[in-house]
């Protein structure tokens, strides 16, 4: 019983890592980007916006994914944007830090 539920705990931190990777791939493909550093371990807990924070969300502006969400607001690239990108993207979590709304937000 307790190796049958080790092993599909092993399955699911699996999938969740295949998934994160699968995100940053698409992430840097979108983006142009080859800097990683940024998927990796990076907290934005405090709430002071740095240089670092606005450059972030100027990639998060430009990029296509994003873009695609917050004109069409439905369809794959939203659902792909809303939940799981805005989780795991640094550019969509400097945008919401920066512009105080969702990446896949409607522009004002």
């Amino acid at each position: 019983m307790q190796g049958e539920k080790a092993l599909l705990n092993r399955i699911a931190k699996i999938r969740i890592d295949f998934l994160q990777e699968f995100l940053i791939f698409i992430g840097q493909t979108c983006r142009g980007s080859t800097n990683t550093q940024y998927h990796q371990g990076s907290q934005m807990s405090d709430k002071t916006i740095t240089d670092k924070d606005r450059s972030l969300a100027k990639q998060c502006m430009e990029c296509d994914l994003c873009k695609k969400a917050r004109e069409k607001q439905k369809g794959l690239v939203f659902w792909l944007v809303k939940w799981l990108d805005a989780t795991i993207c640094p550019a969509c979590k400097a945008y919401e830090k920066v512009y105080g709304r969702k990446a896949y937000d409607l522009l004002p």
